[in-house]
C-alpha cells in the first residue's frame, strides 16, 4: 500500500478536535511519512490533554416536584374556604340542566329533542313519566 495514501487516510479519519492539526499538515509543503505522523499525533494528543477539553457525561436522579398547594382567599396556604354564595349559583345552574340533551336552561320534561324523539318512536309524551 502506498505510504502517502495511508498518511492521507489517517489524517481524514481523525476526530474533529484534531482540526488545527489537519490544517497545519495541509499548509506545509513537505509531506510526512507514517512514523513522522505517528510521533506528531502523539505530541498533539498530549497537547490536547493539557488543554483540558474533556467531555464528561453526568447522570443523576431526577427529583419529582410536589404540586404547589392552593392558596385560600387571603393568600395563605391551606385548605380553601367554602364560599356559600358561589355554591348557590353553581347549584342553581346545575338544576337547570336537561338530562336528555345535556343543555342548560330547561328540564328533561320540557326538552324539544326528547318530545321529537318520542314522536318518532310512536309514543306520546303525555303517557311517559319523567
Amino acid at each position: 500500500m502506498n505510504e502517502n495514501f495511508l498518511v492521507q487516510f489517517i489524517m481524514n479519519s481523525l476526530p474533529p478536535r484534531y482540526g488545527p492539526f489537519q490544517i497545519n499538515y495541509n499548509t506545509i509543503k513537505d509531506k510526512w511519512n507514517v512514523t513522522k505522523l505517528q510521533s506528531l499525533l502523539i505530541q498533539e494528543e498530549a497537547r490536547l490533554k493539557k488543554q483540558g477539553n474533556h467531555l464528561v457525561n453526568l447522570v443523576g436522579k431526577l427529583r419529582v416536584k410536589k404540586k404547589p398547594e392552593k392558596k385560600n382567599q387571603r393568600g395563605n396556604k391551606g385548605s380553601l374556604k367554602f364560599n356559600e354564595s358561589s355554591a348557590k349559583i353553581h347549584k342553581e345552574q346545575k338544576k337547570d340542566v336537561c338530562h336528555f340533551c345535556k343543555k342548560i336552561g330547561h328540564y328533561k320534561k320540557d326538552c324539544l329533542k326528547r318530545k321529537i324523539w318520542f314522536e318518532k318512536k310512536g309514543k306520546s309524551s303525555a303517557f311517559v313519566k319523567c
